[in-house]
């Protein structure tokens, strides 16, 4: 499944930066939880998601491009929160 995810992501995106980020289970870790709101606070580094990735659990999959690495890790640290994950920060 995860494959043919890649594929259709890879046919149909606009971007060069594109990832995916593939965890078992619903309940977020709090390393991750903790990345994602940090995330949407200051800038971020393809390292930084990996690290993060890692100590999680978390499968990051570049589809075009390793920079997507660190929304796609992001938005599955908030993925069950709508309100922190549409949250502005300035």
């Amino acid at each position: 499944m995860i494959n043919k995810i890649c594929e259709i992501l890879k046919r149909d995106t606009l971007s060069d930066k594109t990832a995916i980020a593939v965890m078992d289970g619903f309940d977020v870790p709090d390393v991750l939880r903790k990345y994602g709101e940090a995330t949407k606070k200051s800038m971020m580094t393809v390292e930084d998601a990996e690290n993060v990735a890692k100590k999680a659990g978390v499968e990051l999959i570049q589809v075009t491009g390793a920079p997507g690495e660190i929304g796609a890790l992001a938005a599955l640290g908030l993925y069950n929160d709508l309100e922190e994950a549409v949250k502005v920060y300035y």
